[in-house]
C-alpha cells in the first residue's frame, strides 16, 4: 500500500514537473520573440547621419553609440557590396575592418548597416552645367528671384534613375544660402527634372537649405528614398536635421522627419 501512494506520489510530482517546464518554455519562446522583435539595428549613412532601427522605426543618433564596433555590418562602397565588415570612427570619417582587423579601402562609401538589407543607388554627382538652366530660372522667377553667382555656385545634381522607369532624371539642389554673403529673401530647393521637365519640389524660404545627402532603398521596398540634409551650408554633423522622402504616387512625401 505504501508502495502504491509512493508511486502516486512520484508521478503526480513528474505531471507537477512537465506542466511547469511547459510553463517555463513557452515564457521562453515568448520572451525570444519579444527580443527578436526588439532587436536594435543600426543604419550608418555618409560620415555623418546614423539611424537606430528597432523594426521599421527609425530613431536618428546624436553621435556614435558605444557599441557600434562590436557589430558586423555590411557595407556598400559604391556598388560593391562587402560583408562582415567592422567599423570604427575616428576624425570624422569612417574606418572599415574585416574579421581579422585588416583595414579595407571604402573611398566611395554610402551606407552600412546591420540586419534588414539596405540598398544604395548608383547616381552620378555633378555641378551646376548650364543644362535645365530655363528651369532653374523659371523655378527662381516664381519665387521672384532671379538666376545670379550665388546660386549658380550653389546648384548641384544626383543623376540617376530615381523613379525606375528607365529613365535617368536629374535631382538638383540650389541655394542662395552662403557664410560670406547674405541674401534679401533666402531659398532653397531640391527639384527633380524628368524631361527637360520641372517634375517635383522641395523648397523653404528660411536660412537654413536643403541639399540631398544621399540616395537610397532604406525599407527594401524596391522604391528609392532621398535623404535630405537641412540646414548643410558647409558642413554635415549627427546633430543636424535630417529628412526622407519618398515618392509616392508621383509626388515626394516625407516618411522620416527630424528626430
Amino acid at each position: 500500500m505504501e508502495k502504491e501512494n509512493f508511486m502516486k506520489y512520484i508521478k503526480y510530482v513528474i505531471i507537477i514537473g512537465l506542466i511547469i517546464l511547459g510553463y517555463i518554455f513557452i515564457a521562453f519562446l515568448a520572451n525570444g520573440n519579444n527580443v527578436l522583435d526588439n532587436k536594435t539595428d543600426y543604419i550608418v549613412i555618409g560620415n555623418s547621419l546614423i539611424y537606430k532601427r528597432n523594426g521599421k522605426n527609425l530613431v536618428q543618433l546624436d553621435e556614435v553609440p558605444s557599441d557600434i564596433s562590436d557589430q558586423k555590418f555590411t557595407v556598400y562602397s559604391g556598388t560593391n557590396k562587402i560583408e562582415n565588415v567592422k567599423l570604427q570612427y575616428s576624425n570624422n570619417e569612417w574606418y572599415f575592418f574585416d574579421e581579422d582587423y585588416n583595414q579595407i579601402e571604402a573611398n566611395d562609401f554610402k551606407v552600412a548597416f546591420t540586419g534588414n538589407d539596405v540598398k544604395a543607388a548608383n547616381y552620378t554627382v555633378g555641378y551646376y552645367d548650364g543644362m535645365h538652366g530655363d528651369v532653374l530660372e523659371d523655378l527662381l522667377s516664381k519665387n521672384e528671384l532671379s538666376l545670379n553667382s550665388t546660386f549658380e555656385k550653389f546648384t548641384s545634381y544626383y543623376e540617376f534613375d530615381f523613379d525606375d522607369d528607365g529613365e535617368d532624371e536629374r535631382i538638383y539642389t540650389t541655394t542662395n544660402v552662403s557664410l560670406s554673403e547674405a541674401a534679401d529673401k533666402y531659398y532653397s530647393a531640391i527639384y527633380m527634372v524628368k524631361n527637360d521637365n520641372l517634375s517635383q519640389v522641395i523648397s523653404s524660404n528660411s536660412n537654413k537649405p536643403y541639399s540631398v545627402y544621399s540616395i537610397l532603398d532604406i525599407d527594401n521596398d524596391g522604391k528609392w528614398e532621398l535623404v535630405v540634409a537641412v540646414d548643410s551650408v558647409d558642413v554635415t554633423t549627427f546633430d543636424m536635421c535630417y529628412q526622407i522622402y519618398k515618392l509616392i504616387d508621383g509626388k515626394w512625401q516625407l516618411v522620416q522627419g527630424c528626430r
